[in-house]
């Protein structure tokens, strides 16, 4: 509302509901203490006023109200001081009510101020007309502006009521509470939203937030206006209600689908025994509406989820090692982030969790698992059970077991619902809203009619990787990224070869879209990348100690260079590599290595078993797949935003 920020400059509703009943009150007692204090007076006052004016004097409704007021004069007086008395109480509940967030307590003043309006605009209307024979021209202009600007804010004074009742409706009903969380005064708004307490109780792995105030290459800032305090404002909420609309519109065309049963299952891979779908996501992204995020961890990653899931902002399939204890500290740990970090609505929207065991180390209490779960109200008073924990705690590595991480990585990928998939370490931190960029990236690209990409199953789209050090923040583009490196002096290499890293940090981009920055038949820069989830290789299950980031005993990618695979560096988008990965605390004669005999044998397996699967591909995949893409529920919805 346009006059609701002249309030001590605040555009809040709720503020603005403070400030009417507190000047209504005001205005009510002043009323009752002019009656209490002249009696009857100030009506026969009134009344003079109208006898003495030529208009008013000879009309039958004045006459007749004249003869009312002088007839039952106290009786007005009584009923006009319980009006006043009724206003005054109905201030108090609406201030209650603004405070507490209860919209029926905000009612009977809206009613009343309704009235009063009315009121006003009736007295202002007649006060003109009588004005107008009395006062001069210049004075009359005066007084109607004054009145009528009046007239206009009391009328505001009403809307922001009808306002605030409305809220109350929207933030109270289900499908916001769960998009948004149930405090509507802390909306969730896939933001980096760490209490204060966890900052403090843990000052080393919190980075500090650092504001770059980043110009372009030879901008000149000192022509630029400052924009407003109310520009930015009206920004905010503009993209508030964006986010909302666009929310809340997409929950309804999904119908009764965000709600489906859990299917999960348990079957038996080798010596491990894996639950499939133990928490399943609530939110049901099929095919190519989203891209799924595919990791693995222990409960002590657990402390790198949030962050995460916030910047992911879509489907996440995730693998947890729990033998043992460690099913109940994940438990708790995922308790914490529900409760504590009040991320509880994007984790039952977009995370779904699968355990991994060993055969004779099973979970101990075992039982059914929910998102749902919360934390004790005491358990956010302490620190998280994964806050100071390394995998040097952990059951596995007490009892020496081994760490399937291909396995692990294979079920994650398994469990995903969507054409495209992003599997990588939960280590590494991709850039804000990827998935959307990404499938905007591929709609608008054409890329199958114009064969631009002609062979899409058999191409991956890599990400390149950055390490990461932790007083350093955490980058949201590129140019970020590049003073971060730079003032942070972050020089220790992901990749043996950083040709590619230092060509693509010297390429500028336009805007936040993505673009295809080069091809190539190697992947020496490709640690992760989006590939086709039906058709991509899996993980070598045999060789449980993997490394994604050594390329030479990379069974997998040796596989796809063999298939000739097509490796796409997008530009716009990278990985953040925050911290070693959970299997960087073994020692050295942990790892488990394999021979180059059997490394040639299983090599020689794969090639012939996925060379086959893609001859089984119809010549016309491409083209079908692009048409059933472009006729997804997807991408009507992404049409209507783009209109």
């Amino acid at each position: 509302m346009v006059l609701m920020t002249t309030y001590f400059f605040c555009a809040s509703v709720r503020l603005g509901i403070l400030v009417i009943c507190f000047f209504a009150m005001c205005k009510s007692i002043i009323i009752m203490y002019v009656i209490f204090d002249n009696g009857t007076a100030f009506m026969f006052s009134v009344i003079r006023i109208f006898e003495n004016d030529v208009n008013y004097r000879t009309s039958f409704i004045v006459k007749e109200s004249i003869n009312w007021v002088e007839k039952y004069p106290r009786e007005i007086m009584m009923v006009t001081q319980l009006y006043s008395f009724c206003h005054i109480l109905s201030c108090i509940l609406g201030a209650f009510g603004a405070y507490r967030l209860k919209k029926y307590h905000v009612m009977p003043l809206c009613i009343f101020e309704f009235l009063y309006t009315v009121q006003i605009v009736g007295i202002s209307v007649i006060s003109l007309r009588i004005a107008r024979h009395v006062v001069p021209l210049g004075t009359l202009i005066l007084l109607t502006l004054t009145l009528t600007f009046y007239a206009m804010l009391v009328a505001y004074d009403n809307l922001a009521l009808i306002a605030f009742i409305q809220i109350m409706v929207l933030v109270n009903s289900e499908k916001y509470q769960r998009l948004y969380g149930t405090d509507p005064l802390n909306p969730i708004l896939y933001r980096e939203e760490i209490p204060q307490k966890s900052r403090v109780e843990n000052p080393l792995q919190q980075p500090p937030i650092i504001i770059y105030v980043m110009p372009k290459v030879g901008q000149k800032l000192w022509h630029l206006q400052p924009q407003k305090w109310w520009q930015d404002m009206e920004g905010l909420i503009g993209y508030f209600l964006k986010l909302l609309f666009q929310s809340i519109q997409t929950d309804f065309e999904q119908g009764s689908s965000s709600t489906r049963p859990n299917p999960g299952y348990v079957r038996q891979h080798g010596d491990y025994w894996v639950w499939h779908n133990y928490i399943l996501a609530g939110e049901n992204l099929v095919a190519n509406e989203s891209v799924t995020l595919a990791t693995h961890a222990t409960y002590v990653d657990l402390q790198l989820l949030p962050t995460l899931l916030i910047r992911w902002k879509a489907p996440i399939s995730l693998t947890i090692y729990a033998n043992g204890d460690d099913l109940d500290k994940t438990i708790k740990g995922l308790a914490y982030i529900n409760t504590c970090l009040h991320l509880s609505v994007l984790m039952r929207r977009f995370v779904s969790i699968h355990l991994v065991w060993h055969q004779d180390h099973m979970p101990l209490n075992f039982r059914r698992g929910s998102m749902g779960v919360t934390a004790e109200p005491l358990m956010c008073n302490k620190p998280p059970i994964y806050l100071n924990a390394t995998q040097e705690l952990t059951y596995w590595h007490r009892k020496k077991l081994q760490y399937p991480m291909n396995l692990m990585r294979n079920v994650a990928r398994l469990n995903v619902l969507t054409y495209y998939v992003l599997s990588m370490d939960i280590q590494l931190l991709p850039t804000y809203d990827f998935p959307e960029k990404f499938l905007k990236f591929i709609l608008i690209h054409d890329v199958w009619r114009y064969a631009d990409i002609s062979q899409p199953y058999t191409t991956v789209f890599c990400l390149l990787t950055f390490p990461h050090v932790l007083e350093a923040p955490l980058a949201q583009n590129k140019f970020q990224l590049i003073m971060i490196l730079r003032d942070f002096n972050i020089i220790s290499p992901v990749y043996d070869n950083i040709d590619v890293q230092m060509k693509w940090l010297s390429t500028q981009t336009a805007g936040e879209e993505l673009y295809i920055f080069s091809r190539s038949k190697k992947m020496d820069a490709c640690v992760a990348y989006v590939s086709i989830n039906e058709l991509e290789p899996l993980y070598d299950e045999g060789n449980k100690m993997e490394s994604i980031y050594e390329h030479g005993a990379n069974l997998k990618g040796q596989v796809m260079i063999d298939l000739d695979y097509t490796f796409i560096i997008l530009d716009g988008a990278f990985l953040i590599r925050r911290t070693f990965d959970s299997w960087q605390n073994l020692k050295p004669k942990d790892h488990i290595s394999v021979s180059q005999t059997r490394f040639s044998r299983m090599w020689h397996i794969w090639h012939l078993f996925y060379s086959r699967v893609i001859n089984l591909v119809p010549k016309d995949f491409a083209q079908v797949w692009y048409t059933r893409s472009r006729t997804s529920r997807y991408f009507r919805i992404f049409k209507y935003r783009m209109d």
